[in-house]
């Protein structure tokens, strides 16, 4: 068994509900079918991350900064 890396999780597993599942597995399928190849739903939400995860990141932090209310002394 490998020892534990700290500040590393050890989990893989991350709650995203069944819409959200089925929605990617569908664009799985859908590019498994158009490519012929085998793509698996991880496979589609790993290159997510790898392409996109700045730029949500940007965005979810503006939106969240956006809602935030100002402080009495900002002004």
């Amino acid at each position: 068994m490998p020892k534990s890396v700290p500040g590393k999780s050890s989990t893989a597993v991350i709650y995203i509900g069944q819409k959200r599942y089925q929605e990617i597995a569908k664009h799985a399928r859908e590019i498994s079918y158009l490519s012929e190849s085998n793509i698996r739903p991880s496979t589609f939400i790993q290159f997510l991350m790898d392409e996109f995860a700045e730029k949500a990141h940007k965005k979810l932090l503006e939106e969240l900064l956006e809602k935030k209310p100002s402080k009495e002394g900002d002004k």
